[in-house]
């Protein structure tokens, strides 16, 4: 498993909502079914956006992938245990997710990252998102649109705000003053005088 400081705050939720879940289940182990669900039901997420652009009805994902968690093949507890373990296909997964955030050259591992790697291990979770036509390519295409996407708009504001300093260091703040107070008189009236009469 990858370092957990190398984790987005959001994969770090997700591999907790995926532990709830197996909790909530009364299961003593996490399986990629288990963080599929996680991934999908995370609110202002990459794969909630990935799932968008795909088209997905996502609810009806959603119920497949809780039908999956509750079914009774997925749900027997092998041994009574206070320790919940992840299973070996889901490590292989959080392993493999390493590699993707690499290739795809990002320093931390993020949800995305996470998503990718379930097409690259097989499980029941990669057999659900191949129902719904979800393929590895695709995604990993729009991984790339939204990344550039999100680029665009960094740079943006960062050319905004350096516009706004050069402005700045060009004396547009008495510009924007007088639009604002265009009228000196009003501006000294802002400001009574302490003078005595």
């Amino acid at each position: 498993m990858p370092p957990l400081n190398k984790l987005t705050t959001k994969a770090r939720e997700a591999l907790r909502r995926a532990h709830e879940l197996a909790i909530e289940r009364g299961q003593n182990h996490v399986n990629p079914v288990h963080l599929l669900c996680a991934l999908i039901l995370q609110e202002e997420s990459m794969v909630a956006s990935i799932l968008d652009k795909l088209e997905i009805d996502t609810a009806m994902l959603t119920d497949i992938v809780l039908e999956q968690i509750e079914a009774p093949e997925g749900s027997n507890v092998l041994s009574p245990s206070y320790q919940i373990y992840l299973t070996p296909d889901l490590a292989q997964i959080l392993d493999n997710s390493v590699r993707v955030a690499t290739a795809l050259k990002d320093e931390f591992i993020s949800t995305e990252h996470i998503f990718l790697s379930v097409f690259d291990v097989p499980c029941a979770a990669r057999d659900i998102l191949g129902r719904f036509k979800i393929e590895r390519d695709q995604v990993a295409m729009i991984i790339q649109e939204l990344k550039l996407v999100a680029q665009k708009t960094i740079l943006s504001s960062s050319v905004k705000l350096v516009s706004v300093r050069q402005q700045l260091s060009k004396g547009w703040h008495c510009v924007w003053l007088r639009v604002i107070f265009p009228n000196p008189s009003k501006t000294r009236s802002l400001y009574p005088s302490t003078s005595v009469h």
